[in-house]
């Protein structure tokens, strides 16, 4: 089956059985977009929004992209889980925690000056298990929640990458996270880049300068072989052939939606054709 086969079929599958999640998920994203907006003109906190916006805009050009206005959605959707799980995995360990509540009750917490902050806790785990008593899921709103959720999930990825920046010494800028969605990265895969970005002195792991091609030849050159080796550390099975290939694959997720749509969450899709309104990928 050809690419395009293979979109057209997917399509199909989503028009016929369930186009009012794909509508869901585009306005939810559009929504979360300019509650970004609004609470850096009401609050002023644009270093905050700056970040998230960093990530939701990215997601909003994959739904407005070559990928239509069926499988964009989808796809965008999926690219912002496979961050959230990977920072949760990052942060918390195997635990399961879904990044809308996370940021639903950071959010809230902001309301209660008379609750304990971050500073009063050993680590952000600490504090987010305060939080987790303070607003337990049962006291959620789950209008409020719904109505923000994708903006919910990009300040709970925000925090988390703070968090994680500051476990490994870096900064977590929102083109890393989106190319971790995109390339859907292990969590073995992001802490390898994180260790060869640090190895060279990075304060920073500007791993998009690296895949799209932006980097002067000799700097190119350094990067390249400081992933190579950290990548070798983390996967000690593979043979270089191997971490090249995959570094290779980053590099056409990045720069093409429709190569990173099959090549990151082909099974996604295969699923959807398969169990049509069935299909976890769906929910």
């Amino acid at each position: 089956m050809g690419l395009l086969d293979f979109f057209c079929d997917v399509v199909d599958a989503v028009v016929d059985t369930c186009c009012e999640i794909v509508e869901s998920v585009a306005s939810a994203l559009c929504s979360a977009i300019e509650a970004g907006f609004d609470l850096a003109v009401k609050l002023c906190k644009e270093a905050l929004n700056k970040a998230v916006l960093g990530l939701l805009t990215p997601l909003v050009s994959i739904i407005t992209g070559v990928l239509g206005p069926v499988l964009g959605p989808l796809v965008a959707k999926w690219v912002l889980e496979q961050i959230e799980n990977v920072l949760v995995k990052m942060l918390f360990g195997d635990e399961k925690e879904k990044a809308d509540k996370m940021g639903y009750r950071l959010e809230e917490a902001k309301e209660h000056s008379d609750w304990k902050q971050a500073d009063d806790f050993e680590s952000f785990e600490k504090f987010y298990e305060y939080l987790q008593e303070q607003i337990p899921d049962e006291k959620i709103d789950q209008e409020k929640l719904k109505e923000k959720k994708y903006y919910y999930e990009a300040i709970a990825v925000e925090r988390m990458a703070e968090e994680i920046g500051k476990k490994y010494g870096v900064d977590m800028q929102p083109d890393f996270l989106v190319e971790i969605g995109r390339s859907a990265m292990e969590e073995k895969e992001v802490e390898a880049i994180i260790a060869a970005y640090k190895s060279l002195g990075y304060d920073n792991v500007a791993i998009s300068d690296y895949l799209k091609g932006t980097l002067s030849q000799e700097e190119y050159k350094k990067v390249r072989e400081a992933l190579i080796s950290s990548l070798k550390s983390a996967y000690p099975l593979k043979s270089e052939a191997d971490l090249i290939g995959r570094l290779d694959i980053m590099k056409l997720c990045s720069k093409d939606d429709k190569f990173m749509a099959e090549n990151s969450y082909g099974y996604a899709m295969k699923d959807i054709i398969e169990k049509r309104e069935n299909s976890i990928y769906l929910r």
